[in-house]
């Protein structure tokens, strides 16, 4: 299981939106 910080920079350098983020958070 990946740190939370890490997964958290990953999703965030892969953000285009905010909204976006705020989805891949829920999956």
């Amino acid at each position: 299981m990946l740190g939370y910080d890490e997964v958290n920079l990953e999703i965030e350098s892969n953000c285009i939106n905010f909204i976006n983020c705020k989805i891949l958070y829920f999956f």
